[in-house]
This record gives C-alpha cells, sequence and structure tokens, in this order.
C-alpha cells in the first residue's frame, strides 16, 4: 500500500483549474494537499490525473472546510466516472442531490438532513474497488455513517481508464491521504471494512 498523493504531487488535477482568481492549491509541510476555493458560490470539480487501475483498491481522505457564512450550505459529491467523461457529473455520493443510488449499511445517507451538513460529516474516507464494482463512503475515523453505492447503479463499462471526482462548493479541501493497494483483492477472504 502506497500513498500515491506523496509520489505524485501533480495527481490532482481540476477542470476550473484555469484560472488562479477560482482556486489555490499548495501542499502542507505535512504532506497535505490543500484546494481553495477563492469564490464563495463557484462549483469546483477536481479529478485524478491518473486513471485507477480496476483490481487496485484506494482509499481516498478528504477533510471538508465550509465558509464560515456558509456552515449549512454547501455542496460536496463525490463518484467515479470513465476518464473520458469527467463533464458528466456521474457522482454516487452527494449532500445535496437525492437521486444518487446508494445503500446505507449504517447510519444514515449522505444527503440526509439530519448529517448532510453536519460538522461529523467534514472527515470522509472513500473507497473504490472498480473489478469488484465497490464504492463506499463513511465519515472518517468514526464510521457511524456507511454507505455503499448501489452496484447495479455503477456503470459495467468502468475500467482501467476511470478515475474518482470530486465536485465542491465550499471554502476548501484538503486531501490528507490517497493510497493505492495494488494485490488483487478478493472481497469474500478480505472484506474491505478499514
Amino acid at each position: 500500500m502506497r500513498n500515491i498523493l506523496q509520489i505524485n504531487r501533480n495527481l490532482i488535477n481540476s477542470s476550473n483549474f484555469k484560472s488562479t482568481d477560482i482556486y489555490s492549491n499548495i501542499f502542507n509541510r505535512f504532506g497535505i494537499l490543500q484546494i481553495t476555493n477563492q469564490q464563495p458560490y463557484k462549483e469546483i470539480t477536481i479529478f485524478c490525473e491518473q486513471p485507477i487501475l480496476s483490481y487496485a483498491k484506494y482509499t481516498i481522505k478528504i477533510e471538508l472546510k465550509p465558509f464560515q457564512s456558509n456552515q449549512n450550505d454547501y455542496t460536496i459529491s463525490l463518484g467515479v466516472v470513465k476518464k473520458a467523461n469527467q463533464q458528466q457529473n456521474e457522482y454516487y455520493f452527494s449532500n445535496s442531490y437525492g437521486s444518487i443510488k446508494q445503500q446505507v449499511e449504517k447510519g444514515c445517507n449522505f444527503n440526509n438532513s439530519n448529517i448532510s451538513f453536519s460538522p461529523s460529516m467534514r472527515k470522509l474516507e472513500m473507497q473504490i474497488i472498480i473489478k469488484n464494482k465497490y464504492l463506499r463512503l463513511t465519515d472518517y475515523p468514526s464510521n457511524q455513517n456507511i454507505i455503499f453505492a448501489n452496484k447495479d447503479s455503477l456503470d459495467y463499462k468502468l475500467n482501467d481508464l476511470s478515475t474518482f471526482l470530486i465536485c465542491f462548493k465550499l471554502n476548501h479541501i484538503q486531501f490528507l491521504e490517497i493510497t493505492e493497494f495494488k494485490q488483487e483483492i478478493n472481497l469474500d477472504e478480505f472484506p474491505v471494512v478499514l
């Protein structure tokens, strides 16, 4: 297992990153990438520049910081798409959209009004294994709300040309860690419950 964000600091990119008055991104001394939105009502879409391997397990840990004036009015959406379709907004988890197909294993759905803006849901962990149609979101590190993307809703064409996307309208987002575990994973023998 390796933190690929530490290996490739250009791993994260954005369709909005052509204009520096919209965003800024910096690595702090702990190797955490922080992307700051300079315009409170501008939505930023970020994606992984490197296609993800279908057999590998990826864990993405992020922390959200809303604008002080928008503590209960921000959006965050996460998902996996084919690399060629980055503008299609095919998210699987969102705190604001109700049509996302999700299964709740524990706690509440991400867009449930009881938790969608809760401070406890501002550290998130998403796990991905494309081959197994495994996409999981949880609050990190307490795991009080565990949500899976419905396997039937995952595009069967997702493959090694897939990537993950995060779209947000808040002050800034921090990438705490992006790990890649390249060994072939059998979910029956190795349930992913981290």
